[in-house]
């Protein structure tokens, strides 16, 4: 799929701003920044023109009931005229929902103010709460997720099952390192090698979908402001081994998963690279299978980055982390499939764009 690179619908962007509910008019508003990313809570950016009111001595938006710690935001993003189809010019699309937990403004002796908001999406509630349970019997990884969930008000629906069934699963509770949900979901999802984040409403408890066919296309010279890249195998790992130990402690057998068994998805030649053998032990696993299935997803998540790039192009709400994009006639070796971990979606004086943060993934 691509999207217009020319026309009114570029040139007309629109934004819905709410406040507790309430939607806000935006005359004042200077800059709106949307950040997602699938290893971090995402962020937005609200920039106001304030004025004190001389005759009330308060000023129209500091000291306006809503702008408070804990509001809700909800920010929507649009074309005043799109090219008749939604999904191309971006439709009226829900960006973020959270809420406020930064106010900063900066005054001027004219008695204006420039006010700055920020918020934080609801993943934010995990940190520093413990909600859930010390521990979990019986359970696999995705019931846990999908109980801390619905304690905190969250859907499921994007919670896929995973296997196995734990007898008991613990937080870590030591001096160094209590555990907090966040924490405590983050390291469930890495030792899965899943994704783990917080979009609107839903809690994401998933495997990478780095797989898929692309959902948007760019092309150099046709719909790329910009786009840098680089390869960088420095870190490159090549083999991974998990030590199952048995009961006594006595005897391990070692699971082993290399590069060469996984597959080459980067557009990289490692024939003639010497990588890194990892070597992990003490590691949380039941059974031979269940080590070897941890000792690649550990291979993949240590050799995911070995191609990065950023690229800028016409704003566009519909693309998000976590979906694939196609990018074409960089050249031979870095034209390819790549994976969004990070968008920034601005709107300013400048107008609209939209900066993704990439992976190669195939």
């Amino acid at each position: 799929m691509t999207f217009p690179s020319s026309g009114i619908a570029i040139y007309a962007p629109t934004f819905t701003i709410k406040l507790g509910g309430k939607e806000i008019p935006t005359e004042d508003i200077t800059d709106v920044e949307v950040d997602e990313q699938i290893e971090n809570s995402g962020m937005c950016t609200i920039s106001f023109n304030d004025m004190l009111d001389m005759k009330k001595q308060k000023f129209r938006w500091l000291d306006d009931a809503r702008i408070k710690i804990g509001t809700r935001i909800e920010i929507s993003f649009s074309y005043a005229q799109g090219s008749g189809n939604a999904s191309s010019s971006g439709g009226n699309t829900l960006l973020f929902i959270g809420s406020l937990h930064a106010i900063t403004p900066n005054f001027d002796p004219g008695g204006s103010a420039k006010l700055k908001i920020r918020g934080y999406d609801l993943s934010c509630n995990l940190m520093g709460s413990r909600e859930g349970q010390g521990i979990y019997n019986k359970k696999s990884y995705s019931e846990i997720v999908g109980d801390i969930a619905q304690k905190y008000g969250l859907k499921q629906d994007q919670i896929e099952s995973s296997t196995p069934v734990y007898e008991s699963v613990s937080r870590n509770s030591s001096e160094d390192e209590n555990e907090d949900d966040y924490k405590f979901v983050k390291r469930l999802a890495n030792e899965l090698y899943y994704e783990f984040f917080v979009r609107e409403e839903s809690l994401y408890f998933r495997k990478p979908k780095d797989s898929e066919n692309a959902n948007f296309t760019f092309t150099n010279g046709i719909n790329i402001v910009s786009f840098s890249v680089e390869a960088n195998t420095s870190a490159y790992v090549s083999e991974v081994q998990i030590n199952l130990w048995s009961s006594n402690q006595k005897e391990k057998s070692p699971q082993t998963a290399k590069q060469e068994e996984v597959g080459n998805s980067f557009g990289l030649d490692f024939t003639s690279q010497q990588g890194k053998k990892i070597i992990l032990e003490n590691v949380n696993v039941s059974s031979a299978e269940e080590a070897n299935a941890r000792a690649v997803a550990e291979l993949k998540k240590r050799n995911k980055k070995l191609i990065i790039g950023n690229l800028e192009s016409i704003g566009n709400p519909s693309i998000r982390p976590g979906m694939t994009v196609e990018i074409k006639k960089v050249g031979d070796r870095f034209s390819g499939t790549y994976y969004v971990e990070k968008t920034k979606h601005s709107i300013n004086q400048k107008g609209y764009s939209t900066t993704l943060t990439l992976r190669r993934c195939k």
